[in-house]
């Protein structure tokens, strides 16, 4: 989800803000975790489930977004997140980008805001924590690992240009791209 955002900001110079904490992990460390917890011998009878996200969750979105300016060098405005929907849906029907793969966000970010619950739900993860010590070493989302998965998706072609508002309708629509 979160290329496609950033893609979207790349073609618009417009990204949503929210409140949301994020609790990503990296990929390394979902990973150890994941095998861990298949290869461990205590299994239970019984079919069990195992959430594995960061324990120690302490940025926002907000957060992120400072980090893609600062660090990134991302430029860009933030609208807030209902005006950033009428404008997405304005650009599908423009003919601005494509309507499947940004419709994507469209679907996800109303019922995002259609969602009645001000917090969001998160992850259990005691029981993982309780079956993996790998997951209880996981670091905080902090400025270094925002920076590399910024390299990445731009490594990855997910994060191609540097997002900056545009001046006009004809900017916007020189920059349409369609994500495969």
């Amino acid at each position: 989800m979160i290329p496609l955002l950033l893609r979207n900001a790349g073609i618009t110079g417009r990204i949503p803000v929210f409140e949301e904490k994020l609790d990503w992990i990296p990929v390394d460390i979902a990973a150890k975790s994941i095998v861990d917890l298949v290869i461990t011998e205590n299994r239970l009878s019984r079919v069990e489930v195992f959430h594995v996200s960061n324990p120690n969750s302490t940025i926002t979105w907000k957060n992120y977004l400072d980090i893609l300016e600062e660090s990134a060098g991302m430029k860009f405005q933030r609208i807030e997140l209902e005006q950033w929907l009428e404008k997405l849906e304005g650009g599908v029907t423009d003919g601005i980008y494509d309507e499947g793969n940004f419709m994507i966000l469209n679907e996800y970010f109303k019922r995002y805001l259609n969602n009645t619950s001000t917090v969001r739900a998160m992850l259990d993860i005691v029981n993982t924590k309780s079956r993996t010590y790998i997951l209880s070493k996981c670091p905080p989302l902090n400025e270094e690992l925002v920076t590399l998965n910024i390299d990445w998706l731009r490594n990855t072609g997910n994060l191609s240009e540097i997002a900056s508002p545009p001046t006009t309708t004809t900017e916007i629509t020189s920059k349409k791209m369609t994500i495969s």
